[in-house]
């Protein structure tokens, strides 16, 4: 395969962060032959091997998650104090709050399309009419809900039964606001006193030593772990594909079912590359917040003599403040460059059947017939239209 084999180093570093299917894929191409054939044993016990091995990646990560309130919030990055002077920290620190969330919620959507497929796989077993009608069909979500039951905890499984609002082809952007902040995002402005608020805050102790400072966050995803445990899914995706073709399973319906692990896998991929590419952003960013709270009072020396500052050409605390911290701003800017531009998932939507599609033109008929209702009318139904067309391509692709 052109796919980088998962090694114990880090073979997501070696994967593209946006989506994109494996070129070759063990349950397609030449080995396939015309017809149809199914040992429904065979595939039945290798469909049942993927609903187990991804719902088990799932709940193994699952529990390193940190939740928050009620409502069981996806991250738990503390907000930066109000009237925080040096914007740049204070903005990426946001930003890879945003990311936080938004990677838990497509590696939540992986997972269960991952099931979804072993199950609708393990379905096809039990069908005779594939060969004319070579779709995949649908399942009640009772049955998805019952099945996973049954594996994981009750906790993982009411997560996993779950869609984010990006599934099954949404995503942002993972970039800095430019308005209104200036090119340095606030250095030319800041003074020692500014400097000191932002670089110490007056936080209890406990907190102090939970965070780096400078807008820090205190659980970050263990971006790593979750790296690995992906590039693990992405053998176990290929594997069962194998596993499949060769039960033996063969025929338009089988071609069906390849196609849509086949997807999953680039997007299991590329949710690998973005991990590791949050996980050095969270790290260097935890190491330049420290490096400044540990270096500033040294570099700075704001209790320098008078005298002295005629051998520094005139500097002031204040301009030794905004010269230190240019640096480590160029140290952040370093960060951001590097961070993935996007988190963005495209999978099958295997759990679109036909009520979700009816429920979805109920919305667009009420938008249409009520606009008074909704002050965003027009960006509402671009929203859902396109949500429709994904959803009808999904319906027409697999059933």
């Amino acid at each position: 395969m052109s796919e980088p084999a998962p090694t114990s180093a880090d073979p997501w570093s070696q994967w593209d962060t946006n989506f994109k299917s494996p070129t070759d894929w063990p349950g397609l191409g030449y080995e396939h032959s015309s017809g149809y054939e199914i040992d429904r044993d065979g595939v039945k016990a290798s469909a049942g091997n993927l609903i187990q091995l991804a719902a088990s990646a799932f709940d193994r990560r699952h529990s390193s998650v940190c939740y928050f309130g009620e409502e069981h919030s996806l991250h738990s990055w503390h907000s930066v104090t109000p009237g925080f002077w040096w914007q740049l920290p204070q903005e990426l620190a946001k930003l890879l709050g945003k990311a936080h969330e938004l990677f838990y919620c497509f590696w939540l959507d992986l997972h269960a399309e991952a099931v979804m497929a072993g199950l609708l796989i393990e379905h096809s077993a039990q069908r005779y009419d594939l060969v004319e009608e070579p779709l995949l069909g649908d399942l009640a979500l009772s049955d998805f809900t019952e099945r996973v039951g049954g594996i994981l905890s009750h906790d993982a499984s009411k997560r996993l039964s779950s869609r984010s609002s990006l599934y099954p082809n949404g995503g942002a952007l993972l970039t800095l606001p430019q308005e209104p902040l200036s090119e340095d995002y606030g250095v030319h402005y800041m003074t020692l006193e500014k400097a000191n608020e932002d670089l110490f805050p007056k936080f209890d102790q406990e907190f102090l030593e939970s965070t780096s400072g400078i807008g820090s966050f205190v659980c970050p995803l263990p971006y790593k772990e979750f790296a690995d445990s992906l590039a693990e899914l992405v053998q176990a995706l290929q594997s069962r594909a194998r596993d499949l073709r060769e039960s033996p399973w063969r025929g338009a319906a089988a071609d069906n079912a390849q196609e849509a692990l086949r997807q999953i896998c680039g997007n299991a991929t590329a949710l690998a590359a973005i991990a590791g590419g949050l996980a050095t952003a969270n790290s260097r960013y935890s190491e330049v917040s420290n490096e400044c709270r540990l270096n500033f009072q040294r570099v700075v020396d704001p209790d320098r003599s008078g005298w002295n500052e005629v051998w520094d050409f005139g500097a002031t605390p204040d301009s030794r403040t905004r010269d230190f911290l240019a640096g480590s701003n160029q140290d952040f800017w370093d960060i951001y460059s590097n961070m993935p531009d996007q988190i963005r998932e495209d999978l099958p939507g295997l759990f679109i059947n036909d009520k979700s599609l009816a429920d979805l033109r109920q919305e667009i008929h009420e938008v249409q017939t009520h606009r008074d209702k909704y002050p965003n009318s027009g960006e509402l139904l671009a929203s859902y239209q396109e949500d429709l067309r994904t959803a009808k391509e999904a319906e027409r692709k697999f059933g």
